[in-house]
């Protein structure tokens, strides 16, 4: 049987080297082939792309293991570039996968930790067996979370970060999009899987204000009817805590789906 290939974003950096190489090697003798990078917290150089370059790749990485001390999962940058680096896998790999979650010197919950996150199998070096039931888990199949929406994240340094949202099933009659902090710049319809280079956008709304659950959004929405293989996209400048979307907001039955980035 071919080794499970596991990558792991080691949070507290490279000054705690030799704590990543103790554990990547006692991973190692479990059967995983381990490769790891340290995070860097530089979300203007958008530096949590570096990770994505073998978890977008099935075929470099199998498993996915997010391993930090309790300051790095608690600073909202870290949990930002942690929530946009998984959102952004998924539209390269075609599918899901399995993320596991390994808290060094304290104990953590999976409400701790932002949506993207609430899935992950958590894990405390304080527990002796935690590479033991890693392995038996990891060999599990693991069964993906189920959404009436598409919400994806396409990144790179040259053209920015675009989100990307869509139905899972049927059409919706528009689409609208909003954020918490940062600002909308462009937006665009096209085929799903990557920004379009041109595109046509009907009745365009610009600047919407709207208050949900006390925190205040800025939106753009467009009237172009969204299928399954069509998507919505929205340049975003800046890092949102919090966004908004869904329906067009002038359709009688619209939903509005509300996303914690940190």
């Amino acid at each position: 049987m071919a080794k499970k290939k596991l990558w792991i974003s080691y949070l507290p950096g490279a000054d705690k080297e030799a704590n990543l190489k103790a554990f990547g090697g006692q991973l190692d003798k479990y059967g995983f082939t381990v490769s790891a990078g340290f995070w860097e917290d530089d979300l203007k150089k958008l530096a949590w792309v570096n990770h994505r370059e073998i978890l977008e790749d099935a075929s470099q990485s199998d498993i996915w293991l997010v391993a930090g001390e309790k300051e790095q999962f608690e600073r909202e940058s870290i949990r930002y570039g942690l929530s946009v680096l998984r959102l952004s896998i998924v539209p390269r790999r075609k599918s899901d996968i399995p993320v596991f979650i390994l808290a060094l010197g304290f104990r953590l919950e999976p409400e701790d930790l932002p949506l993207a996150f609430r899935d992950a199998t958590i894990f405390t070096d304080g527990d002796p067996g935690w590479a033991a039931k890693l392995v038996a888990r990891a060999h599990k199949k693991q069964a993906g979370a189920e959404y009436p929406y598409r919400f994806f994240v396409h990144a790179h340094e040259y053209f920015g970060q675009w989100f990307e949202i869509g139905p899972s099933t049927g059409s919706w009659n528009g689409a609208m999009f909003g954020v918490s902090e940062g600002e909308i710049t462009h937006h665009a319809v096209g085929p799903g899987g990557f920004p379009p280079e041109k595109s046509v956008v009907e009745y365009s709304l610009r600047g919407i204000k709207a208050e949900l659950g006390g925190v205040e959004y800025t939106a753009w929405a467009v009237q172009n009817k969204i299928g399954e293989d069509e998507s919505y996209y929205v340049k975003v400048v800046g890092s949102p805590g919090k966004v908004i979307f869904g329906e067009h907001p002038g359709e009688k039955d619209a939903e509005v789906f509300v996303y914690d980035l940190v």
